[in-house]
Parts: C-alpha cells; sequence; structure tokens
C-alpha cells in the first residue's frame, strides 16, 4: 500500500513539475511565461474567467495617441483619421518580430489598430510578414518587442484572456478525418469552454452550406468542403470575438 502511494506521489509530482516547465522555458511555439506567473494575481484572475467562460471586458488601457486619432497615421493625407465613435478592439502597437539568427525583421514596427464592427484585411507580397503577425497575435510566437491589447488584453501578460476572444482558420485544414461535421463544431467549441446545443451545431453547419453534411466524415469532404469546416468550427464560437 505504501509503495503504491509512493509511485502514485511521484507520479504526480513528475506531472506538476512537467506542466510547470512547459510553461516557463521557451520553446518553438507559444509564449513562455515568467518563472514567478504562480505568484501573479492575473494568472489567477485569467484563470477564472475562462472556467466561468466570462466575456472579455475593456480592462486594458489604449494609449492616448490611437484613442484621440493623434497618431502618425491620423497626421498622413494618406490615412483616414477613424471617428470618434468608433471603438478599438485590437491595438498593435510598434509589433517587431526577428526570428533567431535572421539578419531582417520579419514584421518591422507594425503599429496598426482594428476597430469594433469592421472588416480588416492584411495585404501584401510574400514574405511581408502577414501569417508572423497573426502567428505573434495569437501567440503561436512570442513578439520581438512591441505588444498587442485585444478587448482589453495584452498579449504579453494576458495571453490566456486575449485568446477567449480571438478565432482563427489557418491557412491549413486541422481537421481529424474520423470525425463528423457535427463533432466538430463540438469539439472546438468545447475547446474554448462553450457547449453548443445541437440546434446552434445545425446553424453553424447551414450559416456555411454545410446544413446536409453533418454526418458525413471530414476524411471524405473534398478540399473546399473541409475549408467550410474550418469556417464553421471558427464561426460556431462566440461572437464577441476577433477572427483571423
Amino acid at each position: 500500500m505504501s509503495e503504491w502511494k509512493t509511485r502514485r506521489e511521484e507520479k504526480t509530482n513528475n506531472h506538476i513539475r512537467s506542466w510547470y516547465f512547459e510553461q516557463v522555458v521557451p520553446s518553438q511555439y507559444g509564449v513562455a511565461k515568467p518563472f514567478w506567473f504562480l505568484l501573479t494575481p492575473s494568472y489567477w484572475g485569467g484563470l477564472l474567467s475562462c472556467f466561468r467562460g466570462a466575456t472579455p471586458t475593456m480592462n486594458g488601457e489604449y494609449s492616448a495617441a490611437y484613442r484621440n486619432g493623434e497618431c502618425a497615421e491620423g497626421e498622413n493625407k494618406n490615412f483616414e483619421k477613424a471617428s470618434d465613435d468608433l471603438q478599438p478592439q485590437v491595438q498593435i502597437q510598434d509589433l517587431v518580430k526577428l526570428y533567431g539568427g535572421a539578419e531582417k525583421k520579419a514584421v518591422d514596427g507594425l503599429s496598426l489598430t482594428m476597430y469594433e464592427s469592421q472588416i480588416t484585411c492584411l495585404l501584401g507580397h510574400n514574405g511581408a510578414g502577414k501569417t508572423t503577425t497573426i502567428s505573434v497575435l495569437t501567440g503561436l510566437y512570442p513578439p520581438t518587442s512591441g505588444d498587442c491589447v485585444i478587448f482589453g488584453n495584452k498579449i504579453s501578460s494576458d495571453l490566456a484572456e486575449a485568446r477567449q476572444s480571438m478565432g482563427i482558420c489557418p491557412q491549413h485544414n486541422v481537421l481529424f478525418p474520423e470525425l463528423t461535421v457535427s463533432e466538430h463544431i463540438k469539439f472546438f467549441n468545447r475547446i474554448k469552454g462553450l457547449a453548443p446545443s445541437n440546434e446552434e451545431v445545425q446553424v453553424n453547419a447551414t450559416e456555411v452550406g454545410l446544413g446536409d453534411k453533418m454526418e458525413a466524415l471530414s476524411g471524405s469532404l473534398s478540399g473546399g468542403m473541409k475549408r467550410k469546416v474550418s469556417r464553421a468550427k471558427r464561426a460556431s464560437l462566440e461572437e464577441d470575438e476577433s477572427h483571423y
């Protein structure tokens, strides 16, 4: 009995150590937390909000220059000044990304504000930094410098909370061949802490033209249909989100 208890405690300790080092040791993907992150109130507050499924609030601070439309873009006649009634929800400030060993910056001092109820597109040639920007905003890669505030949460310090306001449809399909269309929608909602009803799942699928493919395996779908599944599982998340 004592030997079994010792093994269980050892296994538990190994799990805790592994989880901790995954949080603080930098890796190829993700943003490493400071080694004292367990002592910060923001970590525990964000954890509680994730479990409660709380809607993100505007608790971050936007710079006065962006809030008042006084940034350099606003002074340039080639840029349209934002009206006062627009609410900034995604604000990128001086974002820089330099990959290790590279001499040229993948993203060089990007500053951009995205407003509520608007669609913003990033246009550019291959290698312009579009995908890198999205990867940094979603926490796939840490920024070299600069920051971004998403629905009041900074990606540098409140990434978990910021992710509650994101939905991303990557260039490639992230699908499981053995799961059906409806199972994909339910699965990715579960990851977000949501539990949609069968009726809501049906509505999400119908909106992207998959209403008659609910029980079809994703592996049996055409390339265009698979893209629709990716759109459906993203669109099924909360409306109050930033979609990339």
